[in-house]
């Protein structure tokens, strides 16, 4: 191995960063159960092939092996990962920290693109989320079709919401209502928190 390593130079990490944000030693503000971006940067002055890894707890991480991992925390906590490069000869690490909160809009948010994409407007309480085959108003099953599965509103607060003519509960998903006047008609149809 020393005639394959001799004279090898180590990798070195440049700038990490989590979310867009550059690591610098201070833990980064990530989401609760939302996947964050991490990127490490690496130069090797031999051009050797590396390795990538990543190793912690309490989160699902995803490692495409190209100095990028997604890390979706399952904790609300200050957790600590390893990042770990090798160049086949050597191998270096970074310690990294992020401090993960829940953060129930964006939380919302993201399970509303998760089903409408940029159909997702945010009225105040919640996210109203509908398909391209209705429009942002089409919070009613009345009409052909039926709208009951092309919008739904995401609740990230306890809050009257004018927008649905309803009160949010923290983390409800509402269909549209039935019939199509205003009214506490809009139906509750399960939990995404």
């Amino acid at each position: 191995a020393e005639e394959v390593c001799g004279g090898n130079n180590a990798p070195v990490i440049a700038p990490i960063t989590i979310n867009g944000t550059i690591y610098t030693g201070t833990p980064v503000v990530i989401n609760k159960d939302l996947t964050d971006n991490v990127v490490v940067s690496v130069t090797d002055a031999d051009s050797d092939e590396l390795n990538y890894s990543i190793s912690g707890g309490y989160a699902d991480i995803l490692n495409s092996n190209d100095g990028t991992f997604v890390i979706t925390p399952k904790e609300e906590a200050i957790l600590y990962y390893s990042v770990i490069i090798t160049d086949g000869c050597e191998i270096i690490t970074k310690v990294i920290g992020v401090e993960s909160k829940f953060n129930p809009k964006a939380l919302a948010l993201a399970t509303c693109q998760a089903k409408f994409g940029a159909n997702c407007w945010d009225s105040g309480a919640a996210y109203i989320g509908w398909d391209s085959t209705t429009s942002m108003g089409a919070n009613c099953t009345g009409g052909s079709p039926a709208y009951i599965d092309h919008w739904e509103q995401f609740c990230y607060a306890d809050a009257y919401d004018s927008w649905n003519c309803n009160t949010c509960q923290f983390g409800a998903r509402k269909a549209a209502h039935n019939p199509c006047e205003c009214g506490e008609n809009t139906a509750t149809v399960g939990y995404f928190m």
